[in-house]
């Protein structure tokens, strides 16, 4: 019965396992609302590819510099002090916004 006891712990543990982290499902709740709020202000269909990049770049710099929780508030944090949170978060998007405008700006040259 033990065995049996044990087996099921172990199963219901690595089916848990198996699903998405907390940090993975704020991941990508982020990406996808990033991308959908950029992509509503990109005319160009051609920039959605930069949107996309733009947006797994700025997910990552989250991901490395903000807590789990800091991750899932973000939307509550912005809604209760836009300003604060932007002079925090700012430092780390702006990598991204120069890479991606370095990238719109070569493609644009190759042509």
């Amino acid at each position: 019965m033990k065995l049996l006891y044990t087996c099921a712990v172990a199963a219901m543990l690595a089916l848990t396992a198996c699903g998405p982290s907390r940090k993975e499902k704020a991941k990508q709740r982020l990406l996808n609302k990033c991308v959908t709020e950029a992509g509503r202000q990109a005319n160009d269909p051609k920039m959605q590819v930069f949107i996309k990049d733009y947006c797994s770049c700025v997910v990552e710099k989250f991901e490395k510099n903000l807590t789990v929780d800091e991750l899932d508030s973000l939307d509550k944090m912005n809604e209760q002090n836009g300003a604060a949170i932007y002079q925090r978060l700012a430092p780390l998007v702006q990598p991204c916004i120069i890479e991606q405008q370095e990238k719109i700006k070569n493609s644009r040259d190759a042509k």
